[in-house]
């Protein structure tokens, strides 16, 4: 209808960078017009399957229901939607609400509905120690900052019900690398500087994982060489 490739389509009405295809404006105009035209809508369940996630981002609380008046709450979901919006994620915020349970919850994570789950509650909860028994990694940065022993304490819970541990922490400190099942660590320094130091290895983390499960790494920047459509 448009006189494109299959892989051209795909590239415009999926709304993902290809490193192999570049496609022109014009082009690009054509596509969505013929797609508007056609009354087509992309099938996100389809495209979650192929892709393999779901570019969801799960937040869990059990406190009941966030209050956006509250700093510390607002900041929490602001920091949050922010950083979905900045990788173009959803953010689904789940409560512990009578009719779901921390099984259910777990299941979403577990089978893939979500790529990741937040949780902003306490080391009693259900679905915390759901979580700590699973097969699902537990990455805990335990910087020494002031809540370095309420994290050391999560951090024991985890092992203590045999999870899986990747841990952050500061160079010295055997007795937290050692607790770790895999373990990596940053020089101490100013607390306002430590998030620049801590981003770095998870960073390494997050592109070795991508890159093992077979994602293309490099797609989000586009950064191989490209053919534009005319």
């Amino acid at each position: 209808m448009v006189g494109v490739s299959n892989t051209t389509v795909s590239v415009v009405l999926g709304d993902i960078p290809s490193p192999h295809v570049r496609v022109s404006e014009s082009t690009r105009a054509r596509i969505l017009a013929a797609a508007q035209q056609m009354q087509y809508r992309p099938n996100r369940v389809a495209r979650s399957l192929r892709y393999q996630k779901t570019n969801v981002i799960g937040i869990y609380t059990a406190y009941g229901h966030l209050n956006p008046t509250v700093p510390f709450t607002a900041q929490i979901i602001g920091g949050l939607h922010q950083g979905c919006d900045d990788h173009r994620k959803d953010l689904l915020l789940h409560g512990s609400y009578p009719n779901r349970s921390a099984e259910e919850i777990y299941n979403e994570l577990a089978d893939g509905r979500v790529d990741g789950l937040i949780l902003y509650t306490w080391p009693e909860d259900p679905l915390v120690e759901r979580l700590s028994t699973s097969h699902l990694p537990v990455v805990a940065i335990a910087v020494r900052d002031h809540v370095y022993e309420k994290t050391l304490n999560n951090v024991a819970q985890v092992k203590a019900r045999g999870g899986i541990l990747i841990g952050l922490g500061n160079d010295g400190d055997e007795a937290f690398a050692n607790t770790a099942d895999h373990s990596f660590s940053v020089p101490a320094t100013n607390p306002h500087l430590t998030p620049l130091l801590t981003v770095l290895p998870l960073q390494l983390l997050a592109y070795h994982l991508a890159d093992r499960r077979g994602c293309d790494v490099d797609q989000p920047r586009n950064l191989a060489k490209s053919v534009t459509v005319e």
